[in-house]
């Protein structure tokens, strides 16, 4: 009995260590297949003005492949300002598209072109009307 206890608490842990939440804001490159990903203010709030945020999130190797799913979450960003999500390691790579309230993301995933196996997130904001932002789980597969 005492192992199975240990081995259920190794596997929790493990698990966990292995999710946490991307923040824009923070920037640079995450390697990880379990979590999600926020605006800058973490789904507590509104985003702020005149924002200017890059962030890559990469398959951790358990698949070739990543998706944000942000139906999970929320999505609210508004009209003027954009999400721009491309499909690689830097903001160099494909544009997937441009998403906002007008063009609303529901799950955003790399394609099999796409030998990073990374998603790369640019979010722009402008010095009006900010809105609650987004929370998408992030899976690869």
């Amino acid at each position: 009995m005492r192992e199975l206890l240990t081995f259920v608490l190794i596997i929790l842990l493990c698990s966990n260590s292995n999710s946490q939440t991307v923040n824009i804001s923070v920037g640079g490159t995450f390697t990880q297949c379990l979590g999600s990903t926020t605006d800058s203010d973490a789904s507590v709030g509104n985003y702020g003005p005149n924002e200017s945020y890059t962030v890559t999130i990469c398959s951790d190797g358990t698949g070739n492949t990543i998706t944000l799913d942000f139906s999970a979450g929320t999505f609210d960003i508004d009209a003027s300002d954009q999400l721009l999500i491309y499909d690689g390691n830097s903001a160099a790579s494909p544009l997937i598209d441009a998403y906002n309230n007008s063009n609303p993301a529901i799950a955003v995933s790399s394609t099999t072109a796409n030998t990073s196996g990374c998603l790369t997130l640019v979010f722009n904001s402008d010095a009006s009307v900010e809105a609650s932002g987004w929370d998408a789980a992030i899976i690869c597969g």
